[in-house]
């Protein structure tokens, strides 16, 4: 038995991470045959980084609509609380969908793209997120919050290109 790094429970001695398996693990190729991913594989790695940039816009879209969110005279703020709480989980969910790291992408560019608009003015001067304390804390919790996850996920994929252990992530 060893004990856990900073205590707790033993654990034991044949210990091991758990590991998420990727699109890649679900048809082994023959030895010395490189395996070719079907088009339904393809198509699923596909809807996978659509999907993930469609989820990147929507939290972007949820933390611009609640950046204005106040109780009696006082901000609340929730908007940068999710920014910096959905970036890294999903950059996860879409290096996973997309089997690879560079899919990783996905949700950033759904995000910054939906967090552009939401800071343009419209032709009536009208402006969803605006350049106040909490416009720019919403700003940067989410880019840094997707700059953690992304980081996180080359760290953890580095010279493992078929599995990204959870504990990680």
């Amino acid at each position: 038995m060893i004990p856990a790094g900073g205590g707790g429970r033993p654990r034991p001695s044949g210990y091991a991470r758990r590991v998420i398996p990727t699109l890649r693990d679900t048809a082994p190729a023959a030895p010395g045959v490189h395996a070719r991913p079907g088009r339904g594989d393809l198509a699923v790695r596909i809807a996978g980084g659509v999907v993930a940039f469609v989820a990147g816009a929507a939290s972007a879209l949820v933390e611009g609509l609640l950046t204005p969110l106040r109780l009696a005279d006082w901000p609340l703020p929730v908007s940068p609380v999710l920014g910096a709480v959905l970036g890294v989980p999903l950059v996860a969910y879409a290096a996973w969908a997309t089997g690879s790291r560079i899919g990783g992408i996905a949700p950033v560019v759904g995000w910054f793209v939906t967090m552009g608009a939401l800071a343009t003015p419209t032709a009536e001067g009208d402006l969803i997120l605006t350049g106040t304390g909490m416009g720019v804390a919403v700003f940067l919790c989410g880019a840094g919050s997707f700059m953690v996850g992304l980081f996180r996920l080359s760290a953890a994929t580095r010279g493992r290109h078929t599995q990204m252990p959870v504990t990680s992530l």
